[in-house]
């Protein structure tokens, strides 16, 4: 039963790692370099060439693993990006965040999501980090857990 399981698990994490670096649909960008700060990689085509930088898993309080952050970046617009991703549910409540030097550049956050990306920041991927928090329930009712890249 154990057995079953783990591989249900592993099935599962390899199936979200497929998931967020399969190809996005081709769609010319619309931005390059700091013409995309502050612009939704989705929305202006950057998300479909995006390759993962660094990756941290998110555990809850028990220490369960609950999801991922990415740091993204996009060869063709020169920007990176954040991606929180659970294992499969609906956050009630989930954010990505992009920095540069320790400083919060921009932050998205919503409820009821599996996912959610940052907006775009166009400085060398190796200034770039990104954070994710993941709440699983209402406020202090629930395990709540959150990850940095390096």
């Amino acid at each position: 039963m154990r057995a079953r399981i783990l591989l249900g698990a592993l099935l599962f994490s390899a199936a979200m790692i497929f998931l967020v670096l399969s190809p996005r649909p081709a769609m010319a960008a619309t931005c390059y370099g700091s013409s995309c700060d502050g612009q939704s990689p989705s929305a202006t085509g950057c998300s479909s060439d995006a390759s993962v930088v660094s990756s941290a898993k998110i555990y809850d309080d028990y220490g369960g693993w609950i999801g991922t952050i990415y740091h993204l970046w996009s060869a063709t617009c020169q920007a990176g990006y954040g991606e929180t991703v659970t294992l499969g549910f609906n956050a009630s409540y989930i954010t990505a965040q992009m920095y540069v030097s320790s400083t919060v550049n921009y932050l998205s956050y919503d409820h009821n999501l599996p996912r959610i990306s940052s907006p775009m920041l166009s400085s060398s991927p190796s200034n770039l980090s990104v954070c994710g928090n993941i709440r699983m329930g209402a406020v202090g009712s629930s395990p709540t857990g959150g990850a940095c890249t390096p």
